[in-house]
């Protein structure tokens, strides 16, 4: 009988649940997993940074909804790639997190890199464990893609000791058995009494609004979302993955669910009742406090523990939110719903926002008003698009104004905020969907953090747009400075001019540098038919956002 190692095991595992890359960063705990993937269907895609494997992972896991797997060595690789498996968490994205470690035969004694990974992960992953022995791998994985998927979604971590990756074990004795596809496997269904109180909430209601997040997304919701809201005529608002789940250009979906750069999310206030599915009372949602202190609010999640934080809920309905829909259209049928004047309202309020950006987007002013870099983006999308965002000032701009239209199809950061993600973000989402138009979406002090996994979207022909917006600062902190202390007070937030086009220059892509409005356009379009990776710099004025305006009145409102 055959005799395979540890690492053999593993990639046989990964491919038994449909594995197709792997993002990595070498170290001597993983060559034997390396050798064995050799000549199989499993991609390893090598990065420069350990979290930017775990950021790639995390946005394949967004734009296919599936788990996308992260493999690094231990000690110092297991804690640089922290960082993004907290992203991941924050974002319920069920990720895989895989880490080398130093030998479990030696702890205890000193070892190199002798670490408690398992500990240190913990906090931020459903379920962290350490593999014993070779033969455990397959039903340990097995159990990690279901607690990964299951629930509220969210990362899970394995720790893999060199000494049993390198272990050899008859072929018999590790073989994977058949694995289901459990983002779709022991889905629950809703109490039905709930269902029944959610209807006749909404029967009674005259202002309603419904409000999808990544619980809609990682249930595969968008159809029976669709078809709900034509159905009832509710208007309907995304936020987090769901973005792009019904298209902002249906006509009952009003875009991003945040007032603060959504004018027809300013109506929020006025509704009678909250649909709220697959979405937390989170900070995006102020904890509840938009909305009317006597508006009813219905939520549905899977995660029972997720319903009624920070709010009291009329309607607590706990299951999976496309069972939910499906089960509230059976009943919504022909009901005489009535809420055209109150969409005309949200309608009304979209097209005025339209208008008042338009100045801005037609800005002919060097150096580019944001808007004017948003508009030659958006004019360039086409129909097959996925948008990688960035922190800082210009992406505010950028989330105001440029469209969800695909599912999977909108990167935002998630709650943790992780600047300098968009790059591996787009990158994993190029790979995910290589027919998409990809564009990463950064400041220029979003760039120094991953910006050498550029290196990696070249050695690894991955062509997708990077598009910088240079002001030589660290843009949103700069302008919370200046709004709060005033001119002469900022400190520790101004940058060079750097010319990062010549930066990707040098790395082997494509660059472009813009200083002229009207050089935009050309620079995206030769950016976009580049061979492999582009980018293009271009000089953009440091302008505070609606949502940094709104931060500098609420913090100087607390002194």
């Amino acid at each position: 009988m055959a005799r395979i190692s540890g690492g053999a095991v593993l990639v046989r595992s990964l491919l038994s649940h449909r594995a197709e890359c792997v993002f990595t960063l070498c170290g001597n705990h993983l060559l034997s997993v390396y050798d064995a993937a050799i000549g199989t269907r499993l991609r390893l895609v090598d990065v420069r940074q350990e979290s930017a494997a775990a950021h790639m992972a995390d946005a394949w896991t967004r734009v296919t909804g599936r788990p996308g797997v992260c493999l690094v060595t231990g000690g110092p690789g297991h804690t640089n790639a922290l960082t993004g498996v907290a992203t991941a968490w924050a974002a319920d994205s069920p990720i895989i997190f895989l880490s080398g470690s130093s030998e479990r035969s030696l702890r205890g004694k000193g070892a190199m890199q002798e670490l408690d990974q398992v500990a240190l992960a913990r906090p931020i992953t459903k379920w962290a464990a350490e593999v014993e022995d070779p033969r455990q791998i397959p039903a340990m994985l097995a159990r990690a893609y279901r607690v990964a998927q299951t629930g509220r979604p969210g990362p899970v971590h394995l720790t893999l000791p060199v000494d049993v990756l390198d272990a050899t074990v008859d072929e018999l004795d590790a073989t994977p058995p058949s694995q289901p596809n459990w983002r779709f496997t022991g889905r629950t269904a809703p109490n039905t009494a709930s269902i029944d109180r959610a209807v006749a909430a909404l029967t009674q209601s005259e202002r309603p609004i419904a409000i999808a997040g990544a619980g809609a997304w990682w249930s595969d919701a968008g159809d029976q979302l669709r078809e709900f809201v034509e159905e009832t005529g509710v208007p309907l608002f995304t936020i987090d993955t769901a973005r792009g789940l019904v298209s902002d250009d249906h006509p009952l979906c009003f875009g991003y669910a945040d007032p603060l750069l959504n004018p027809a999310a300013a109506l929020f206030g006025e509704a009678d009742l909250i649909l709220l599915l697959g979405k937390r009372l989170d900070y995006r949602l102020r904890f509840g406090e938009l909305f009317a202190p006597d508006a009813a609010i219905v939520q549905v999640d899977a995660e029972a523990l997720d319903i009624g934080q920070n709010r009291i809920v009329e309607v607590p309905v706990v299951g999976d939110v496309a069972i939910a829909l499906e089960e509230l259209l059976l009943l919504v049928q022909a009901k005489p719903f009535a809420f055209e004047p109150w969409v005309r309202r949200f309608g009304r309020a979209a097209a005025e926002g339209v208008l008042a950006r338009a100045p801005a987007e037609g800005s002919a002013e060097s150096p580019l008003h944001p808007l004017r870099l948003v508009r030659e983006v958006r004019d360039l999308l086409g129909d097959d698009y996925c948008l990688a965002f960035d922190a800082g000032d210009f992406v505010q701009w950028a989330r105001q104004a440029l469209p969800a239209r695909v599912p999977g199809g909108w990167l935002r950061l998630g709650p943790m905020a992780t600047l300098g993600a968009a790059i591996p973000f787009a990158l994993a989402a190029k790979l995910a969907r290589p027919s998409a138009r990809v564009f990463a979406l950064t400041g220029d002090g979003g760039v120094g953090f991953y910006g050498y996994e550029l290196d990696t979207a070249v050695r690894h022909s991955v062509p997708f747009v990077t598009v910088v917006a240079n002001d030589a600062a660290w843009g949103m902190e700069k302008n919370l400075q200046l709004g709060i202390y005033g001119q002469g007070r900022v400190i520790a937030s101004e940058l060079l001019p750097t010319r990062y086009d010549e930066v990707m220059r040098a790395l082997g892509g494509h660059g472009e540098h813009v200083s002229r409005p009207e050089d935009l356009r050309p620079a995206l379009e030769r950016a976009l038919t580049a061979a492999g990776p582009a980018l293009v710099n271009v000089e953009t004025a440091g302008l505070a956002s609606t949502l940094t305006e709104a931060a500098v009145r609420r913090k100087l409102a607390r002194r």
